[in-house]
């Protein structure tokens, strides 16, 4: 249960990553074509509110680099702990939305997600959920009681992923409520160092187990590249830049793939507190046709599932072997819902679970509700051309 402060719940009124193969999310979203045509209905419809902004928060202020040190430390501390502690689970609330469908039978799937008010799950969070749980972590430890003031500076961030063209942003206002989703929360602290500005980033639906340290100037302690995952397959780095009205950081992405380097933006606005978290950022991933659940180890995922939806999907469960390293196994989503045993199958799922500390049966029966979901006529096909017009 997350135990949030009091203005936090008011302002969404709603308290009820990301993979590491988000690649996987991008690459094959784009690709998709409306399976449904026309497409135009989809084009005409305010699907959600306009994102809002609350007040700019004031930075936290250190005169010296060694009590900012020691700060960044004990913020690191907590970070890693909520990590190995919180999986990443985009699953349990794509089911929750459909179960609220489903138990409703006056709307097609487009008019109900017009007018759907997503809530945090429980045990199913989203890089919203980690956010709200983090900020509430770091307030309730003794980082919270030596700087009390950080009920008032610590703050939801906006992101808006995979941006191509900066030049047309106009970096002096708050992000245009028409271009783009904000699909991405996380955790932001101004900062004051010695008189010189900068923002922490705090990034637990990425897997980020550092706090990055932003810098105006770009000089120390600023961050700057670091390699946030590497595995057989790909190494992605990432560098977070400060514009220089200190309202923007740009969070550049550079992954490498099979010999092949593909570089993309994303664009934080840190200049006011972000209040459109669950209406607009939580709704967005319900029509996402990616889903993942991982555990952490602090630093990366270490084991869970994701599997990309429509047609015939497959779930890939992954796990450390006995050595250490990783292991997948790639399962038809129909597999769940059929009558078959396959030894190679079930030998992954019993690995996976036991490092997902859940049994099987219950595993089981979560891909079995996403195997349902994704073989309806009256729900998949909708969520699949409302997730491709948005990644257009």
């Amino acid at each position: 249960q997350l135990t949030l402060p009091l203005h936090w719940q008011l302002e969404e009124n709603i308290l009820h990553d990301r993979s590491v193969e988000n690649h996987v999310k991008i690459k094959l979203s784009k690709g998709l074509k409306c399976p449904l045509s026309p497409c135009q209905s989809i084009l005409s419809e305010n699907l959600f509110p306009d994102p809002k902004w609350g007040e700019s928060p004031p930075p936290l202020e250190f005169s010296t680099e060694a009590s900012f040190q020691v700060f960044v430390q004990d913020v690191e501390v907590v970070l890693k702990e909520q990590l190995k502690e919180l999986p990443y689970n985009t699953v349990g609330n794509f089911l929750k939305f459909y179960e609220d469908f489903k138990q409703q039978d006056t709307l097609s799937l487009l008019p109900f997600f017009v007018q759907y008010k997503p809530k945090i799950v429980p045990g199913s969070l989203t890089c919203v959920g980690l956010s709200f749980s983090l900020i509430s972590s770091i307030l309730v430890s003794h980082i919270g009681k030596v700087f009390p003031e950080m009920k008032s500076i610590l703050f939801l961030a906006s992101c808006e992923e995979m941006i191509t063209e900066f030049n047309f942003i106009d970096f002096s206002y708050l992000p245009k409520t028409d271009k783009g989703l904000k699909e991405h929360v996380l955790v932001a602290v101004k900062i004051k160092l010695k008189n010189r500005d900068g923002v922490i980033v705090l990034d637990p639906g990425y897997h980020v187990g550092i706090p990055v340290i932003v810098m105006a100037d770009e000089q120390y302690p600023h961050t700057g590249w670091f390699v946030q995952s590497e595995t057989k397959k790909s190494r992605k780095e990432y560098c977070y830049t400060l514009h220089q009205n200190l309202k923007y950081v740009n969070w550049t992405v550079r992954e490498t793939r099979s010999g092949k380097t593909t570089v993309w933006g994303n664009l934080i606005y840190v200049g006011s507190k972000y209040l459109a978290h669950v209406s607009v950022s939580e709704k967005r991933n319900l029509v996402y046709n990616f889903r993942t659940l991982v555990v952490r180890d602090g630093n990366q995922p270490v084991a869970g599932l994701y599997c990309v939806l429509g047609g015939n999907a497959r779930c890939t469960i992954f796990y450390r072997d006995m050595l250490g390293e990783r292991a997948e196994c790639k399962i038809p989503l129909g597999y769940f819902i059929s009558s078959q045993l396959n030894l190679e199958y079930e030998h992954a799922l019993d690995a996976c679970t036991d490092q997902l500390k859940c049994n099987i049966s219950y595993l089981k029966t979560l891909l079995k509700k996403v195997a349902e979901a994704n073989l309806d006529d009256d729900f998949m096909p909708i969520v699949l051309q409302i997730n491709s017009k948005l990644e257009e």
